[in-house]
């Protein structure tokens, strides 16, 4: 898609949103609690292939010192939005930072988010031509509402809990530290499906986030399988996040096959449960569960 087409596709987006097209949106900060599973990666000098169109599993990454970072997403604005994200960062002080990106809980209660006239200041600063073309003709042809509301996702966490989530936002220092060097941090984009494109080269770490909520679940393991080969040796793979669920949860059958433990960690048998405080205010599998997990695998010589 060139970027004069990708630009034509979201504008009739916003003006006929598909609501069955649910990788179209973005979502503006990460709704994982990444900062509970961090600290089970080595990224420092190490590289990272994650999807997310949020681009908080990128910036977490960078601050802790991953040097290789490929963002690959069906998302078509996974890039556009990266460059907003980051250019807020570098033109942006902490409390402005969250004025300007977060929405702050279901259906958009921050009325002052993406405020036309900040949006412009950050745009002057954005270093890549192509997503500074992308949103300043949105902004020339769009009403920002409409933007916010057909391009972004709804379900975006209140401001303490993006703060929590993300090692990057959880204090005025961390921000500030990857403020100190955003400026050298350019991913390699892929807007690709995940499950049909075929990786040129090998990770340390890989990142799959929640996309085996959306597949059954041997197609992920086949993914699985397939990545495996794409990983480094003592590399891992974050096969699935898991929403309030841990080792004693009993399985909802109105919800995803991949929660279904008992079968999972019998497909996934070289895999392992790890668990970390849950993310509040999104019931999804187990309702009353406190915790949220990741299901990992650790490539072994």
């Amino acid at each position: 898609m060139t970027q004069q087409e990708k630009i034509a596709f979201a504008k009739n987006y916003i003006k006929n949103p598909d609501y069955n097209n649910f990788f179209i949106k973005i979502y503006p900060f990460t709704t994982e609690n990444i900062s509970g599973y961090l600290n089970e990666f080595i990224l420092e000098n190490k590289s990272l292939l994650t999807v997310g169109s949020s681009s908080d599993q990128v910036l977490n990454a960078y601050m802790l010192g991953c040097s290789d970072i490929t963002l690959l997403d069906i998302n078509p604005f996974i890039k556009e939005f990266f460059y907003l994200k980051k250019s807020a960062i570098e033109e942006l002080d902490y409390k402005d930072f969250f004025k300007f990106m977060s929405m702050q809980g279901f259906f958009f209660e921050n009325s002052k988010a993406y405020n036309k006239k900040v949006f412009k200041k950050i745009l002057n600063k954005m270093e890549d031509d192509s997503s500074k073309i992308f949103w300043e003709t949105l902004l020339e042809t769009e009403k920002i509402g409409k933007i916010k509301r057909f391009l972004f996702h709804s379900d975006t966490p209140k401001l303490l809990e993006i703060k929590n989530y993300n090692k990057y936002l959880t204090s005025e220092e961390n921000y500030n530290k990857l403020k100190s060097k955003i400026s050298n941090l350019k991913p390699t984009f892929l807007i690709k499906d995940i499950y049909k494109y075929h990786l040129n080269k090998n990770y340390d770490n890989i990142f799959l986030s929640n996309i085996a909520d959306y597949n059954n679940v041997f197609d992920t393991f086949e993914l699985f399988e397939k990545l495996k080969t794409k990983l480094n040796i003592d590399g891992k793979i974050l096969i699935s996040y898991l929403y309030q669920t841990d080792k004693h949860s009993n399985y909802n059958e109105n919800y995803s096959k991949i929660y279904n433990l008992k079968n999972t960690l019998r497909i996934f048998e070289c895999a392992e449960l790890k668990t970390f405080i849950g993310v509040e205010n999104f019931k999804y599998c187990c309702e009353g569960e406190l915790n949220d997990s990741i299901l990992i695998y650790q490539k072994k010589k």
